[in-house]
């Protein structure tokens, strides 16, 4: 049994999870070693949880075996960060047999588990690590995540993605969970050369299913090496359904990693509207290299299929009538100082109470809005309308004065796009779009004369005769404004003195959110400015749509902008 106690301390999870795939856990869950180690285990626990005021973390511990010998043994700790509520479990497995001292199986699992309130997600994720099958070496990695906070997500992989899957689920707490992840596989040979490897991965997210495998064979003696591999990817999108298929092979001689002979293949098989199967041979020997391709395509093309259309300003409409779609919601960090009573509405009635400073909010998930051009609906076309914006609020033809905000919701752009299929792999399968507005109530306020009063206090005296009678006294200004330093006002959590930045503290750091820019080509600069300089675009699919609308003004540009995170834009 053991322990975990930490004050001023808070939990970070993505150092946990790196910790997972490395083996760094080890660091916290009964270390060994310690006095040979404690400079490294000091500075992952420094990594695992940093200092954070007003924070606490606090986690018992516990060793567990089973067997005479201890053939499987787990080390687990429950790990709580409070005030905020979030718990995390940590552990290794062990397991040796058929007997401890001669293992068959020789198997380290390392896991962390997550469920955190405040963020709104629970993660999982496992690697094996130092693992063997007799003198066979196995790797794989599995994850899960379900998130419904701020960015929704779900996923479960187990030994990675497809290669040309480019949307990982990620969340703003948790972006690099899916990272780093190692296929479920197994070395059939002991050592690296030769080595036959064995490998294989399956993957769900809310929009796709993805699975494939893979063998690779590799021998090298006096400079000259055999490489072989044979391998397949298989990735279904649901909305719209889309299919993908891939099968590679080939085997070659070379001299480093120069060909000296060699045969490759490759096929590709995508559906089903329409089905088009393609793929090349390729047979080279020294200098020379011969090809042979196919191409077919059969069925209905996709046009002919989605013949039917949609009239979205009726879909529109009728989110608007939705009273689902409407909330009424108080702003964050409010003292409100007062407690509501519940008011009863008459039965059957469908009505928002809104409080005087509270918010009123509307947001749909049916099309996004905001002027993004919507080429398709599902499978169905456009009836006549298909750019959309709520531009203000009014009751009875009057102006509501009140802050107007957009509101955005996940939608998959792949619904609404026009897309490849290139596209559709390597671009996001949901983007954060505009999907309605909310009103706040603004910041003009409305004032009387100021009323003077002086402050005027009685003397009195406690614990001894009074001298005189009780009277009243002025304070001078220096004598008021020293006192009122230590009053129960100042003293209050609401008050200023409570929440503004000490001088000494160091300089605030923000992290930026990722937003899009269209950029040359050659030189990654901004192709979109206006007087500020550089246009940016909050999501992915609103930089591609403006690049698509410069295109088809000025066909000149195709190849020479593209679609790059301000990470990557080029300031100089």
């Amino acid at each position: 049994m053991g322990g975990i106690f930490g004050l001023n301390r808070r939990i970070v999870v993505a150092a946990l999870a790196e910790g997972i795939r490395t083996n760094a856990v080890k660091s916290i869950l009964f270390p060994e070693n310690i006095v040979a180690n404690i400079t490294r285990i000091i500075s992952d626990i420094k990594q695992f949880f940093p200092p954070q005021p007003d924070h606490f973390v606090i986690g018992p511990m516990a060793k567990l075996g089973w067997g005479t010998s201890s053939i499987i043994t787990v080390e687990l700790c429950l790990l709580m960060d409070l005030p905020n509520p979030m718990f995390a479990i940590v552990g290794v497995l062990k397991t040796l047999l058929p007997d401890r001292e001669a293992p068959i199986l020789q198997l380290q699992v390392n896991f962390l588990g997550v469920v955190d309130f405040d963020r709104g997600y629970i993660f999982f994720r496992a690697d094996l690590f130092d693992s063997r099958l007799l003198i066979y070496s196995i790797t794989g990695s599995m994850a899960f995540l379900v998130s419904w906070g701020e960015a929704k997500a779900l996923a479960l992989s187990v030994g990675g993605f497809h290669p040309d899957f480019r949307d990982l689920p990620t969340i703003p707490a948790l972006p690099d969970g899916f990272r780093s992840m190692a296929r479920i596989g197994i070395s059939l040979l002991s050592d690296d050369n030769p080595r036959l490897k064995v490998e294989s991965y399956f993957a769900v997210t809310s929009n796709t299913v993805q699975f494939g495998a893979r063998v690779e064979l590799y021998a090298e003696q006096s400079g000259f090496n055999i490489y072989g591999f044979l391998g397949f990817d298989v990735l279904f999108q649901f909305d719209p359904f889309h299919f993908v298929a891939k099968l590679s092979g080939g085997v070659a001689l070379r001299r480093h990693s120069s060909v000296i002979a060699g045969v490759n293949i490759s096929a590709t098989l995508t559906g089903p509207t329409p089905w088009d199967a393609r793929g090349k041979g390729t047979l080279s020997f020294l200098f020379f290299s011969i090809s042979v391709g196919f191409h077919a395509t059969w069925g209905d093309p996709l046009q002919a299929v989605a013949g039917a259309i949609e009239d979205l300003l009726k879909v529109l409409q009728r989110e608007l009538a939705d009273t689902r779609n409407w909330r009424a919601d108080l702003p964050a960090n409010n003292h409100l100082h007062v407690s509501l009573r519940k008011i009863e509405l008459p039965a059957a009635t469908e009505m928002l109470v809104i409080h005087p400073a509270g918010v009123l909010t509307f947001s749909q998930r049916s099309l996004p809005l905001e002027d993004f051009a919507i080429a398709k609906f599902g499978d169905k076309k456009p009836l006549a309308e298909n750019r959309f914006k709520l531009a203000n609020a009014n009751s009875g033809g009057a102006e509501i004065p009140a802050d107007y905000q957009s509101v955005r919701e996940q939608f998959a752009p792949a619904n609404f796009l026009e897309l490849s299929d290139s596209e559709k792999l390597s671009r996001k399968s949901f983007d954060n779009l505009p999907s309605g507005f909310k009103l706040t109530a603004t910041a003009d306020l409305l004032t009387t004369l100021p009323v003077v009063r002086d402050v005027v206090y009685e003397l009195s005296y406690l614990r001894r005769e009074q001298i005189g009678p009780k009277s009243l006294i002025n304070l001078f200004v220096v004598a008021y404004d020293r006192l009122v330093k230590g009053s129960a006002v100042r003293q209050s959590r609401l008050a200023q003195q409570q929440t503004r930045v000490s001088l000494n503290a160091p300089p605030q750091v923000e992290l930026l959110q990722e937003t899009f820019v269209i950029a040359n080509a050659a030189d990654l600069k901004s192709h979109v400015t206006n007087a500020s300089g550089p246009v940016f675009f909050n999501t992915q699919a609103e930089a591609y749509q403006q690049q698509h609308e410069l295109i088809a003004q000025n066909p000149a540009l195709a190849g020479q902008i593209q679609v790059v995170s301000n990470f990557e834009l080029n300031l100089n």
